[in-house]
């Protein structure tokens, strides 16, 4: 079921903003075109990667809650047009919800949402790393076309 306040969230978001057509029609062939060159599982191994150096060229200063982090991650994904995230914690579990993400068209839609999530993985283990996390893995949890993304650091 959704979240109907995540929902009204990204519909929020996407009233004022898109990803630009030139993108659009370059990527979703890009993902179609990596995934049966290399394999899918090296396609998002290769994102995870770019998704670690995205956000390893956008720091975090050291936050001192959670709260705090969400905010300055949400002011870079803001500024990126890249959606929104909403982090919750219980005991060394941090789940990650990210709405409003890049929907690029794509011959294979599950394989433009995978590699999206990938990219995400990738950016939120470099940023929880950096404040200090260690080298705890985020995993997707859920990743559907019109929907939003759930990760889990530390699952």
């Amino acid at each position: 079921m959704v979240d109907s306040s995540h929902f009204h969230r990204s519909m929020s978001y996407y009233r004022g903003r898109q990803c630009s057509a030139q993108w659009k029609a370059f990527l979703g062939p890009l993902f179609t075109e990596l995934a049966a060159s290399s394999g899918v599982e090296s396609m998002l191994d290769f994102f995870h990667h770019l998704g670690e150096r995205m956000a390893g060229d956008l720091p975090i200063a050291e936050q001192d809650t959670l709260e705090g982090l969400e905010r300055s991650i949400n002011e870079h994904w803001a500024s990126m047009d890249w959606g929104w995230c909403q982090f919750s914690a219980q005991g060394d579990v941090i789940s990650i919800v990210h709405g409003a993400w890049p929907q690029i068209p794509c011959e294979q839609p599950a394989l433009a949402v995978n590699s999206i999530a990938a990219v995400l993985a990738g950016a939120y283990e470099c940023w929880l790393r950096e404040q200090g996390g260690g080298s705890v893995n985020v995993m997707v949890l859920r990743a559907e076309w019109n929907q939003p993304l759930e990760l889990c650091y530390g699952c």
